[in-house]
């Protein structure tokens, strides 16, 4: 069951030590009631013992416990809805209550692009497929050509989802995609550069020195950090965040049930 429809998402940095604490009390406390917490297929809890066995794929190790990981989820449920106390206070520490609604993604349109992104890699397409679905060969493969290429090599596919497949792989909206667009693999964790983004993005949101242009769709993915006072001259900076534009499919993903 995808969230409601108006479930707005962010992303925030825990460790997996935190996140199996936040499952540890979903399935004490509202296991069978709303606010019940589900969770991506690459992320493994043993309901048994309720502890984390895996998360984005990579076994969860003592040392692995303390590093840092990005989890998705609904900014309502960082914000207190439902009671889930553990993950309460990691929104008061990210002051998420800050952030303004009208600036994030639909949780619905996160899950289902990290869902098509996941069945793009099961295909472990190579570069000889993007030779035999570029016909022209002009080292770029066009709308109608990657449409033609795969229903004819996976006519298990639909037109629907050979569509939400173009439309989460040709980001630019350029209308054709290049042999690094097509051949691309979901990464599973944040890189270095990503990190800084992220911790430059805290500190401003934290001193107030944010103010958002973007529009919903595309996520935070311009604002504008004041540096310095107005009375010492302070000038407007653009600060790039696209750890929270393409990267939400390396993260962890949380969604609820209502029930």
């Amino acid at each position: 069951e995808l969230p409601f429809q108006d479930n707005f998402t962010y992303s925030v940095p825990m460790t997996p030590a935190e996140l199996e604490e936040v499952l540890q009390f979903s399935y004490k406390n509202k296991l069978g009631a709303a606010g019940f917490l589900q969770f991506d297929n690459k992320t493994n809890f043993d309901v048994k013992t309720l502890t984390l066995q895996s998360v984005n794929g990579k076994p969860v190790t003592e040392k692995s416990k303390s590093q840092s990981i990005m989890v998705a989820m609904p900014i309502s449920i960082l914000n207190g809805m439902d009671g889930i106390i553990p993950l309460a206070k990691i929104g008061e520490r990210n002051k998420t209550k800050r952030v303004p609604l009208d600036h994030l993604m639909l949780m619905q349109d996160i899950i289902i692009k990290q869902c098509v992104l996941d069945q793009w890699d099961e295909l472990n397409l190579t570069s000889l497929d993007f030779k035999k679905a570029d016909r022209d060969q002009d080292s770029r493969v066009e709308n109608k050509e990657f449409v033609e290429y795969l229903q004819k090599s996976h006519p298990e596919f639909g037109k629907g989802i050979v569509d939400l497949f173009w439309e989460n792989l040709d980001t630019d909206g350029n209308g054709y995609l290049t042999r690094k667009e097509f051949l691309r693999r979901t990464t599973l964790s944040l890189d270095e550069e990503s990190m800084k983004e992220l911790v430059k993005f805290r500190k401003a949101l934290e001193e107030g020195r944010l103010s958002f242009t973007s529009k919903r769709s595309s996520f935070l993915s311009s604002a504008t950090s004041r540096q310095g006072s107005s009375a010492d001259g302070g000038q407007d900076t653009p600060i790039k965040f696209n750890v929270f534009t393409e990267r939400f499919h390396q993260s962890v993903t949380i969604a609820e049930i209502d029930e």
